[in-house]
C-alpha cells in the first residue's frame, strides 16, 4: 500500500512539473513580452530605462534561471504582480474566487439536474427520432468549446432579448435576481458538457435496469 502511495506521490510530481514547464514555455513563446505589456504605445522610453524593466521583472536572466525564480515563488505562494491592475495576482485570484465557485455550482446542478429525465428519455426512445436527435445533442455538447457557446449565446440573446442583463457579476446579496440573471448563460454553457456526460450514463444505466427480468416480468403481467 505505501508503495503504491508513494508511486502515485511520484507520478503526480512528475505531472506537476511537467505542467509547470509547458506553462512557463508557452507564456515565453506568446508574442511580446511583460515589458513591451508595460510600456504600451509609450515611445519616449530610453534604452537604460528598457534595460532597467527588464532587470525589474527578470526577463535579462537565462530561461533556467528564471524558470527556478518563477517556481520557487508559485511554491511559496507568491505569483507575482499583474501587469493590468498592479495588485498581487493571489489577490486577484480571490476577487474571482467565488464568482467561479458559484458558476460551477451551477453549472455543476443544471447538468446533474437535467441529466436524468434526458437519460430516462432517450432510453424510454431507444432508436427513436428523439433518441438520436439527443444522442447527437449529447455529441455536440462533448464538443462544441464551452467559450464559443457562450459567446454565440449572448449574441442571440441581445438580439432576441435586449434588456436580459448577460454580462458582469453582481453579488448574490445584493441582487439574488439580477446575479442569477447574470449567470444564466455561462451556466447554461458550462452544463452542456456536464449534461452530455451524465445522460449518456443514464441512458446506459436504464436500458440496463429495462433488460432485466424483473423488468420484463413486471410489463408482462402489467
Amino acid at each position: 500500500m505505501n508503495r503504491v502511495l508513494l508511486t502515485r506521490l511520484f507520478d503526480l510530481v512528475v505531472v506537476l512539473f511537467g505542467v509547470s514547464v509547458i506553462v512557463f514555455l508557452m507564456i515565453r513563446l506568446i508574442p511580446g513580452d511583460a515589458v513591451a505589456i508595460m510600456l504600451g504605445a509609450n515611445t519616449e522610453i530610453t534604452p537604460d530605462r528598457l534595460a532597467e524593466l527588464y532587470r525589474r521583472v527578470g526577463l535579462d536572466r537565462p530561461l533556467v534561471e528564471q524558470y527556478l525564480v518563477w517556481a520557487g515563488a508559485a511554491l511559496r505562494g507568491d505569483f507575482g504582480t499583474s501587469l493590468w491592475t498592479g495588485r498581487p495576482v493571489a489577490a486577484e485570484i480571490l476577487i474571482h474566487l467565488w464568482p467561479t465557485l458559484e458558476l460551477t455550482f451551477l453549472a455543476l446542478l443544471i447538468g446533474a439536474v437535467l441529466a436524468v429525465p434526458v437519460g430516462c428519455l432517450m432510453a424510454q426512445t431507444r432508436g427513436g427520432a428523439a433518441d438520436v436527435a439527443m444522442r447527437i445533442g449529447a455529441i455536440a455538447g462533448l464538443t462544441i468549446p464551452s467559450f464559443w457557446l457562450g459567446i454565440v449565446m449572448i449574441i442571440l440573446l441581445a438580439n432576441l432579448a435586449p434588456g436580459f442583463s448577460s454580462l458582469g457579476f453582481v453579488p448574490f446579496s445584493q441582487d439574488p435576481f439580477g446575479n442569477l440573471e447574470r449567470m444564466l448563460l455561462p451556466a447554461l454553457a458550462l452544463a452542456l458538457p456536464i449534461l452530455a456526460n451524465l445522460s449518456r450514463l443514464v441512458r446506459s444505466a436504464m436500458l440496463d435496469a429495462l433488460g432485466q427480468d424483473y423488468v420484463r416480468t413486471a410489463r408482462a403481467r402489467a
